[in-house]
């Protein structure tokens, strides 16, 4: 497995040698592993270094010249994930290297919250870390980043300059709770629409794709959207009574942000949703977002529906990773 790292400037993919066999490690352990393989990502052009002190540690390696078995005793506690050759711009393996990774933890009023672990590569320096069960969804990143001896500010970006970030995102089904759905859409003039749900509908639609089936459904809350959640949340717990039915409230607003216009290939239109989600039990705002999408169609009476259908989905891609 090759891993493609920034050498001295030059994109280049790097492995190592492997043991063929159990009797090829039984003969050859002592010395170790004495070769890596890169291969220039542009040209193609492939490289054998050889290394004057073996590499003992490896994945082809037994026992207890295991890599991931020697990172896994050396760390028990640790989550322990996929592993990485690289080497440094000498071309020596990173070992014994310390790194933060701060990692999401779970969310607090839809705030994402994050804590710091330490991990240190091993001797062919790789470093895993695997994150554990996520307590809700969110979309958030895991950022891995040296460890810095000083904490000053020249320190901390030079750490940010060479960090690395991993997309973290996670989606729960919302299998047995249901969504009150409201998006208000407006006119060209900025006036409320309110005998048409058309950006709400596809909305709903979007999430039974998604993989909330018959969960999400339509409500009215047109009247109170304009003074805000508190509002919502009042008319939602009237409208259904009693009803522990329910997890979330989507309401928001859909704009223009800009007028038709004539373009290459057809008409042009922007429009931009601003939405926020409410948890049905403690009446919270817990996540706001605003999208704009921009659409374009050959027909100037078809973009308008269009540009609605494609923000819908630009927005449920966010809101399910939110709830």
């Amino acid at each position: 497995i090759y891993t493609q790292i920034n050498y001295n400037k030059k994109i280049i993919r790097v492995t190592p040698l492997e043991y063929a066999s159990p009797i090829k490690w039984l003969t050859n352990r002592k010395e170790g592993v004495k070769g890596y393989i890169t291969v220039d990502s542009n040209t193609g052009k492939a490289n054998l270094i050889r290394l004057d002190k073996g590499m003992k540690y490896v994945q082809t390696g037994l026992f207890n010249d295991n890599a991931y078995r020697k990172i896994r005793f050396s760390h028990p506690t640790r989550n322990l994930g996929h592993m990485s050759f690289e080497i440094d711009n000498d071309g020596n393996p990173y070992s014994n290297y310390n790194l933060s990774v701060k990692v999401p933890t779970g969310k607090n009023d839809g705030i994402i919250e994050y804590e710091t672990i330490e991990a240190v590569t091993d001797e062919n320096g790789r470093v895993s870390y695997k994150p554990s069960t996520f307590p809700t969804s969110m979309n958030a990143v895991i950022t891995f980043s040296p460890k810095i001896p000083f904490n000053s500010s020249t320190n901390q970006k030079l750490a940010k300059a060479v960090s690395l970030e991993v997309p973290c995102r996670v989606r729960f089904a919302l299998v047995k709770k249901s969504i009150l759905v409201n998006l208000v859409d407006y006119d060209q003039k900025g006036k409320m629409i309110v005998d048409s749900g058309i950006t709400s509908s596809n909305l709903v639609g979007e999430f039974w794709r998604a993989g909330y089936p018959y969960q999400a459904q339509n409500a009215d809350f047109h009247k109170q959207i304009d003074a805000g959640s508190a509002a919502v949340y009042a008319r939602a717990k009237e409208m259904v009574q009693g009803s522990t039915y329910y997890k979330y409230i989507v309401y928001g607003k859909v704009k223009y942000a800009s007028d038709i216009k004539e373009v290459e290939g057809g008409y042009s239109l922007s429009l931009t949703g601003t939405v926020t989600v409410i948890d049905w039990t403690t009446g919270k705002d817990i996540y706001t977002v605003t999208k704009t999408s921009t659409v374009v169609d050959k027909n100037k009476w078809a973009v308008y529906k269009a540009c609605q259908t494609q923000l819908a989905k630009d927005l449920c891609n966010d809101l399910v990773y939110s709830m």
